[in-house]
């Protein structure tokens, strides 16, 4: 019984930070765009907050696969996905920084450092570890 509330309200949690998220970052995106920020402060606060959210994300992924599998290799999964993703953007701008421009590589980056601040990775980490607990079933023992 614990188990399953605990999963609901990190499902909730997930769900709330995606809705404040997208709040926060159209609100700042609206100050950029109609001249609000004129030292680019606000800009620089948008990238502090892409890491603080996929922190946020990074967290509740853990615990909701850590409360569904109650397995630290889920846990390790999610570390490895979610470095994997910081290593793939942070490639793409400085590949795009050093042979084209910032502004050829940045949309690339955008789009892999949005996958880490959505449910995305939840929904793909949870499949895997149903079907990894079903062939574990499945499988005789060696």
């Amino acid at each position: 019984m614990k188990k399953n509330i605990l999963i609901a309200v990190l499902i909730i949690l997930m769900i709330g930070l995606g809705f404040v998220r997208d709040h926060v970052f159209v609100s700042l995106n609206h100050l950029i765009e109609t001249g609000n920020d004129p030292r680019g402060r606000l800009s620089m606060l948008k990238w502090m907050l892409t890491f603080a959210f996929s922190f946020f994300y990074f967290v509740n992924t853990s615990a909701l696969l850590f409360a569904l599998f109650p397995s630290k290799k889920y846990v390790l999964v999610t570390v490895y996905t979610y470095v994997f993703l910081f290593a793939i953007s942070f490639l793409a701008v400085v590949s795009g920084y050093l042979l084209t421009s910032f502004k050829n590589a940045y949309p690339f980056a955008r789009m892999v450092m949005g996958v880490a601040q959505s449910p995305v990775i939840v929904m793909l980490l949870v499949p895997a570890g149903w079907m990894g607990e079903a062939l574990k079933k499945d499988l005789p023992d060696k």
